[in-house]
């Protein structure tokens, strides 16, 4: 679905269960292990949870109709595993896409299939590398954001923990599943606000911050009460989220009808640059706050 975008309403229902998928995850989670629910323990949780993947098999191979359109390939017949270059075609909406309208209008007239479709034009390398190199000032602020997001989450963010007076008596396993619902509501808006470009520079920015903010509470415990790490926590899946939807929103409208699902595709290596290099560099950020003197509370 992230290689075949029609429309704003395709992006923002993809995204948007993107972040809903991490709210019922995290809920999930926390109603199997909390003590007051379930109470199970975290292995005993995980083994349960793999129920999940299988009913994505399930779905994916019994109930999904596959359209004549999509490249279907068989285990058992090794020629099928390359998808012809007749099938590489992306549909576009014309009452939606005003780039395809503005380039029909002035000449650039696109191969069309007979149904309409605007054939995916076959790129040599360089040609790759020169697209990839024109989505970078989408793919930076991306990679960013979604770095310090997690540089926080991998970590900072266990490292704070409140006691019962000014923790709402939360657990320290729950005091901290709560800013995915940031993700959620930010990552379902693009329909109702989408950000200008300056925005998605600024973002990086908002998130570092958070990153100042939430090094430092681990170090000097400045934050008095929880109810306001929950609301920088919640800003930090928001920022998250309204990065992620609205640079593929802002791609989607960049890049050239012929090579969009080329630049869908690259792009999403924004973020998960951002996330492999947090967790290499949240080991010795974690090990040096570990080092420093903690308190009490959160030692025992």
């Amino acid at each position: 679905l992230k290689n075949v975008i029609h429309c704003r309403n395709t992006i923002s229902t993809w995204s948007s269960g993107t972040g809903g998928a991490g709210i019922i995850g995290a809920l999930v989670y926390a109603v199997l292990t909390e003590p007051h629910f379930a109470n199970l323990s975290p292995k005993v949780t995980l083994l349960v949870m793999l129920v999940v993947p299988v009913v994505f098999a399930a779905t994916y191979w019994f109930l999904l109709v596959v359209p004549e359109s999509i490249h279907q390939a068989r285990l058992l017949h090794p020629r099928t595993w390359i998808v012809p270059e007749t099938s590489l075609t992306v549909s576009v909406s014309k009452s939606d896409d005003s780039g395809f309208k503005t380039s029909i209008q002035n000449g650039e007239g696109y191969a069309l299939t007979k149904s309409g479709m605007v054939r995916q034009r076959k790129m040599s390398f360089k040609e790759m590398l020169l697209t990839t190199a024109s989505l970078l000032r989408f793919m930076i602020p991306l990679m960013l954001v979604y770095f310090f997001e997690y540089l926080i989450n991998q970590g900072i963010v266990q490292l704070v923990f409140y006691s019962c007076d000014n923790g709402w008596h939360l657990t320290r396993a729950s005091q901290y599943r709560w800013y995915q619902l940031g993700v959620f509501i930010s990552r379902s808006s693009i329909n109702i606000v989408e950000l200008p470009y300056w925005a998605l520079v600024l973002l990086p920015i908002l998130q570092f911050v958070n990153v100042v903010i939430f090094f430092f509470e681990s170090l000097y415990f400045y934050i008095p009460h929880i109810w306001i790490l929950f609301v920088v926590i919640l800003f930090e899946g928001l920022f998250g989220g309204a990065s992620y939807v609205n640079s593929f929103s802002h791609i989607h409208n960049f890049a050239k009808p012929d090579v969009r699902e080329f630049a869908m595709s690259i792009s999403s290596l924004g973020d998960a640059f951002g996330i492999v290099a947090a967790g290499f560099m949240s080991i010795p950020l974690h090990n040096y706050v570990c080092g420093t003197s903690l308190p009490k509370h959160l030692t025992e």
